[in-house]
């Protein structure tokens, strides 16, 4: 019996599991960079400056973006 190509079941959670967490973290980074872009007329706090960060430090700005 020839061996079919495709993905298996584990493959395939895999696969649209990386790609679910990279599309929601990628809307996450975009909605930190909007909420800097409300709040750049408040007073400095850590929050703030940790969403600065995020911009650069993507993983954190996508983890602010979606959690605070």
């Amino acid at each position: 019996m020839k061996n079919e190509g495709g993905f298996t079941l584990i493959e395939l959670i895999f696969g649209v599991g990386g790609i679910a967490v990279f599309i929601i973290g990628a809307i996450g980074w975009i909605i930190n960079i909007i909420v800097i872009a409300r709040t750049i007329d408040l007073p400095l706090t850590g929050l703030f400056v940790l969403r600065i960060a995020g911009i650069f430090i993507i993983p954190l700005g996508s983890i602010l973006g979606i959690f605070f």
